[in-house]
């Protein structure tokens, strides 16, 4: 069972549902609940934590059909990953402390710390008050300084070419309002 949540207030359950989720790719969750509730109880914000990632609901209309199987509406919800965020905004060529904007096509020499860097400067120039960071774990001292080519990449493609570039997995932890791709 997964509770559906609005910051730390638990608004409802969820049973029953169909979880959808690709290594580094597409997250979704999607069910049906009976609610004895008004159509604009439902909120953006609302999100159920699975994996120790934060879903939240994608519509806040969703619609809701009577039958005769309940008493109660039965309301069909998708919740999605925040992630889909990062398939709108480019990886652009963010490297001087000045802001200077070089573009969307580009190639540098570095390692996954490099990448790491740079990829940050992008979710700072694109989300406020922290909703995005990116963190690497392990010892990468050793890691071999490769040529890294973007050409007009969205960050999600960039991490999935950082993940095929340098052999390394990421995934997306919340906490709170914020989300954290760990690479390593």
């Amino acid at each position: 069972m997964l509770k559906v949540k609005i910051g730390n207030t638990d608004k409802f359950d969820i049973e029953a549902y169909q979880y959808n989720a690709e290594i580094m790719g597409e997250v979704n969750l999607s069910c049906d609940v009976y609610l004895n509730v008004v159509l604009d109880y439902f909120d953006l914000d609302m999100y159920v934590n699975i994996n120790g990632e934060n879903l939240y609901l994608s519509s806040f209309e969703p619609t809701g059909v009577k039958n005769t199987d309940n008493i109660y509406p039965k309301y069909s919800l998708v919740f999605e990953s925040k992630r889909v965020e990062l398939k709108r905004k480019y990886f652009r060529d963010l490297t001087s402390e000045t802001g200077i904007d070089w573009g969307t096509e580009y190639a540098f020499y570095g390692n996954i710390a490099d990448f790491a860097t740079r990829f940050q400067k992008n979710l700072t120039k694109y989300f406020l008050n922290n909703e995005w960071s990116i963190e690497v774990y392990g010892n990468h001292s050793q890691d071999v300084s490769v040529l890294f080519e973007a050409s007009n990449l969205y960050l999600f493609d960039a991490l999935k070419q950082m993940s095929e570039t340098w052999d390394k997995e990421w995934k997306i932890v919340s906490s709170g309002a914020t989300n954290v791709i760990q690479v390593g």
